[in-house]
């Protein structure tokens, strides 16, 4: 009964809106030709504008009746159930899931940090001289240590170190070139590197970081 209510109000106001513009329409019509040219406003031309005026106002009547939202006589206010879109008012819903209280984020730890390789138990690091700091092809450097060695001394020392039992086993050699080192493609680094992957120790070339401490 509500629906039914409600279509026939909004047909009384298309009704009322076609009669508001046939008589507005005629009568600004009329007063418009009288104060220009002083006579009256023939019946040809005064029916078809009064007809266009009401025919305008009642559609724009109807328009915003029935198809602005709301129950009408169309579906999206048109044709069908008089609704734009979404679930009808008297339909029931189905329940929703039910909401779970969000939990507390987690506490960001800090990111421990790494220790730098200089600190690591299961390698060496190796400075590579060049130039004048290097004599008697003594181009390693030791960390920690103040003499360079030669190739065989370090061969001897990285030996030694891989059997010594109270130590973490030996993994790999870091080897530290700067701006002072001899290239990484020189045969000091070359015969150092291809040494020490035959003997199955891994090699780390750290960026440099500019001149030598």
């Amino acid at each position: 009964m509500l629906d039914l209510g409600m279509q026939i109000l909004k047909g009384l106001a298309v009704v009322g809106g076609a009669a508001v513009g046939w008589l507005g329409c005629g009568f600004l019509l009329r007063l418009i030709v009288w104060l220009s040219l002083q006579r009256s406003t023939p019946r040809k031309v005064l029916v078809p504008i009064r007809a266009l005026g009401g025919l305008t106002l009642g559609l724009a009547v109807w328009v915003w009746a029935f198809a602005s939202g709301g129950r009408g006589p169309g579906l999206g206010g048109w044709f069908g159930s008089g609704q734009t879109g979404g679930p009808s008012a008297s339909a029931p819903t189905e329940p929703g899931p039910t909401s779970t209280p969000a939990t507390q984020p987690e506490t960001a730890r800090p990111p421990v940090p790494e220790p730098p390789l200089a600190q690591a138990s299961d390698t060496l690091r190796i400075e590579i001289l060049g130039g004048a700091r290097v004599k008697d092809e003594r181009f390693y450097l030791l960390e920690g240590e103040k003499e360079p060695r030669t190739l065989t001394e370090l061969r001897k020392i990285i030996q030694a170190r891989r059997q010594e039992p109270d130590k973490p086993p030996l993994r790999g050699i870091v080897i530290l070139i700067y701006a002072a080192s001899v290239a990484r493609d020189h045969p000091a680094v070359k015969t150092l590197v291809k040494w020490a992957e035959g003997n199955g120790l891994s090699v780390t070339f750290p960026p440099p970081d500019g001149a030598a401490p």
